[in-house]
């Protein structure tokens, strides 16, 4: 974006001076090849200054700011929450992964929507709606899948997806041992061989779904992860909707909000007993077991709270809030 910064004065907006001051501002996410385009414009930008004489400087009336995208900077802080949190479960000793856990429970449940939604009753939702689906690399989208699994609750999901999984199982069974009838299945011996390979690669898979939707100690993570993104969610949702002087209230307001939320789960943790007690862990594992789960979920909070901090509230703070004290009317010239 490119903008002309002029004092208050008689002439109309967009309209520029010997005096007048041009604002490039360049806002994308903090990969090596954006940051090396960014790199060069100001690199270009540096010469023109230092190689034309003052006469014909065109240079020496534009800013260059070059601004990190918060939203994108939101899902490297929920990355690497997630990160930590199979760093939790190896520490555990236990033989899934939270996200690659979570994406096969969904992806089953898509994939056999019609066996899955018919183990509930009418009046719920998920007889009627099917999770979302999961996206790799935009790692806050995994929120809506934990609130779709917790809104259905703990117990119906697990009960009605282990029974509506052993009825996939056994309508498999039933073909491999060539109950059903030939027309359904290939006629070429290439393409049997194929459908079997791929109908045993799923039945893994689904028994790797199954394994994690009857672990309490996924179902611990799961609530843990939500409760934990809950504030880091909100300033998600807060970036993204439009508003006047966004940065300025953001940088002196908002982003200290959402931090505070942050750290008030560190320093209050009653927050892990209700996870303790929704996931069924405190009942199914051994106390020296749930101690191990308490010092994760407080590794998980305070890694999100100083994540938030450094990405965030201190980029915010240190390159951008000296833009509030401007006082020159900004006039938007082009995009």
């Amino acid at each position: 974006m490119a903008c002309v910064c002029r004092s208050s004065d008689q002439r109309k907006p967009g309209d520029t001076s010997e005096t007048s001051l041009f604002i490039f501002c360049v806002t994308e996410d903090a990969g090596a090849d954006q940051k090396s385009q960014r790199l060069k414009l100001l690199s270009m930008l540096s010469k023109g200054l230092l190689e034309v004489n003052d006469r014909n400087d065109d240079f020496a009336n534009v800013w260059f700011w070059d601004v990190n995208c918060l939203v994108h900077q939101f899902n490297l802080v929920v990355g690497g929450h997630l990160h930590l949190i199979d760093a939790s479960l190896k520490a555990l000793q236990q033989e899934f992964l939270y996200y690659s856990a979570l994406a096969k429970i969904i992806y089953t449940w898509r994939n056999h929507s019609q066996v899955m939604m018919s183990e509930y009753d009418v009046d719920q939702m998920a007889s009627r709606q099917l999770p979302p689906a999961p996206c790799a690399a935009r790692w806050g989208c995994i929120h809506e899948l934990e609130i779709f699994l917790l809104a259905t609750g703990v117990h119906n999901v697990t009960q009605n997806f282990v029974s509506a999984c052993k009825k996939i199982s056994g309508k498999r069974k039933n073909q491999a041992s060539g109950r059903v009838s030939s027309k359904s299945l290939p006629l070429d011996e290439i393409a049997l061989d194929e459908l079997k390979a791929y109908q045993a690669r799923m039945s893994r898979y689904m028994q790797s779904a199954v394994s994690a939707v009857t672990n309490s100690v996924f179902w611990f993570f799961l609530h843990v992860s939500f409760v934990t993104k809950e504030p880091l969610i909100a300033c998600f949702a807060w970036l993204q909707k439009h508003r006047h002087m966004a940065v300025i209230s953001f940088a002196t307001s908002k982003c200290h909000e959402f931090s505070s939320q942050l750290r008030q789960l560190v320093v209050d943790r009653r927050w892990i007993d209700w996870c303790l007690d929704q996931s069924g862990a405190r009942e199914a594992l051994p106390a020296e077991c749930i101690w191990d789960l308490v010092s994760a979920a407080t590794d998980i909070a305070s890694h999100n709270c100083t994540s938030f901090e450094r990405r965030i509230v201190e980029y915010i703070t240190k390159w951008l809030g000296w833009a509030c004290l401007g006082t020159h009317e900004t006039v938007c010239v082009s995009v």
